[in-house]
């Protein structure tokens, strides 16, 4: 073996150590899946603490569309909540439709008129490749119904200003994920 090819072959297997990821949202049509999540959080109104809130979240979405990369997604979300600081049981609060597209680097595009989701365009994925330790930021948005507790009758929508930080891969209860 000559030298160039010993070179070639040791600048192969290091080029191997540094791996990259490009994250994209993949989509297929006819594709069902649910959510089912849990928010615990105090809240605060003008720096004051008002309640404790305890939220279940049932949320089914369908890929009804794909397009240019792009899913259009149907999503129907139920919520429901526990009293203040208690063990009993949730009682049904609110039901929501919502139909949106959302683009492969995870970008929303839906009518200004729906309550939910309420956090998008999170994650939003950058056009590059990824390695561990690598971060970006992009704006994404809350989307809050104050119908009930201050009569606001169209949803209040707000920026927020979303960090990431790629951590590479980890394996958790047997399976492995990138963080």
């Amino acid at each position: 073996m000559n030298r160039l090819s010993a070179l070639a072959i040791v600048v192969l297997f290091l080029g191997q150590g540094v791996a990259a990821e490009e994250f994209r949202f993949q989509y297929a049509e006819g594709t069902r899946y649910r959510i089912l999540s849990q928010v615990d959080e105090k809240v605060y109104v003008n720096g004051l603490y008002s309640h404790t809130a305890d939220i279940l979240n049932k949320i089914t979405i369908e890929v009804g569309d794909v397009a240019a990369s792009s899913g259009y997604l149907k999503a129907q979300f139920q919520t429901f909540e526990r009293s203040q600081d208690s063990d009993s049981v949730y009682e049904w609060s609110r039901e929501y439709t919502s139909e949106f597209w959302r683009d492969e680097f995870g970008a929303y595009d839906i009518e200004a008129r729906y309550f939910m989701p309420v956090v998008r365009d999170v994650p939003r994925f950058p056009d590059r490749e990824i390695e561990s330790g690598d971060t970006w930021s992009a704006i994404g948005e809350e989307v809050h119904d104050l119908r009930d507790n201050f009569g606001i009758p169209d949803a209040f929508h707000f920026p927020i200003q979303v960090g990431y930080r790629y951590l590479g891969e980890e394996d958790l209860a047997g399976a492995v994920y990138d963080l």
